[in-house]
């Protein structure tokens, strides 16, 4: 983290504060041709935050607003060109969010609202490449952390935790045209999700209730993957490597656990999991086969 000259604080502390702010402070670095910045902290009992902004190259956004946050500090840094990045903090204490993308034409963004207590928890996108979109919304929650990280062609990924308290997303996106989306609202859900060596992939997520787990990973070409959690205590795994693989997990209730693995192409896997502690394990290597499961 950079250190405020006197001047520069002075300077930031006359720009950002109001009557209803104190002791925030802004920084801001640009280097190239036609960047633009935006750092707005106001709002009653904004007190100590700051904002960190560099760009470099040209023609790249940046805009950070604090509102109601205490203690809090957003950091943002883009290069190449063409770029662009949001973020909102408010109603908050101890919250950092970190913006960094390199390329062209990358766009993210990052919403928290309340956060409660985030305990400078790091809510971070990172995006290199052309064309990769990313968004982070965090509305209600205590210790959400989400990290989001993209690299290649016109990959997009989505985060939502709604009512989450100590939910945890971490997505990691390379290759060609990739998409991810997840959904979060309970507690204590945990969300590891990968595309890699690939292009075309499509992954969902939707976990609602307490303490599920799912880690998804998808490897090759036009895999699709969904998996729904609804309930408590459950698991599930799945790992597509291949083609035009196709996957659907559904878990309602308490305790279930799924593990799904299909290599190949052309392959199709439906589990549908019901009640209490019910368990499926599904292997598909090679091409063309169909996998249905009702418990």
């Amino acid at each position: 983290m950079k250190t405020l000259t006197p001047i520069a604080a002075a300077l930031a502390l006359a720009i950002s504060g109001t009557a209803l702010a104190a002791d925030n402070a802004v920084e801001q670095e640009q280097e190239g041709v036609g960047h633009t910045a935006m750092a707005t902290q106001t709002g009653y009992a904004t007190e100590d935050n700051i904002i960190l902004q560099n760009q470099s190259d040209f023609f790249n956004r940046a805009y950070a607003t604090q509102s109601a946050q205490s203690g809090s500090l957003i950091e943002q840094e883009q290069h190449d060109g063409f770029n662009k990045s949001t973020v909102l903090q408010s109603y908050g204490n101890g919250t950092h969010a970190v913006t960094l993308q390199s390329g062209y034409f990358n766009s993210a963004y990052i919403k928290q609202v309340a956060q409660f207590s985030s305990l400078m928890e790091i809510t971070s996108i990172t995006q290199s490449g052309l064309g990769n979109d990313g968004a982070i919304t965090q509305l209600i929650g205590a210790n959400n952390t989400a990290t989001l990280e993209q690299s290649g062609i016109g990959n997009d990924a989505h985060i939502y935790q709604v009512f989450s308290f100590g939910g945890s997303v971490t997505v990691t996106q390379s290759g060609l045209k990739n998409d991810i989306k997840a959904g979060q609202s309970g507690v204590d859900n945990d969300l590891l999700l990968t595309q890699e060596d690939g292009g075309f992939n499509d992954l969902s997520v939707d976990q609602v209730g307490i303490d599920n787990i799912a880690l998804i990973s998808q490897f090759g070409w036009g895999n699709k993957a969904h998996l729904g959690q609804y309930g408590a205590m459950n698991e599930a795994q799945i790992i597509q490597d291949g083609f035009l693989n196709c996957a659907n997990v559904e878990q309602y209730g308490y305790g279930h656990s799924a593990v799904l693995f299909q290599s190949g192409g052309f392959n199709t896997a439906l589990v549908t999991q019901r009640g209490v502690g019910e368990s499926s394990d599904q292997t598909q290597t090679g091409y063309g086969h169909m996998a249905i499961v009702n418990q």
